[in-house]
């Protein structure tokens, strides 16, 4: 029965999306978020007194 409902689940995403698709919106999905992550460390490196400071004194 478990196998059954697993192979039905499983013909009804072939339906919806080929494999291929799928595994490119995954990568799609992976590259956007290590994006997000590096631009949300770059602001909270931005936004630190302390960095904005030493960086100032640095580059005058």
């Amino acid at each position: 029965m478990k196998k059954l409902i697993t192979e039905e689940f499983q013909k009804r995403i072939c339906n919806y999306a080929p494999a291929d698709s799928i595994r490119s919106i995954n990568r799609q999905i992976a590259s956007l978020q290590r994006q997000i992550k590096i631009s949300q460390n770059k602001d909270l490196t931005a936004s630190v007194p302390a960095l904005k400071e030493k960086n100032y004194l640095y580059n005058r």
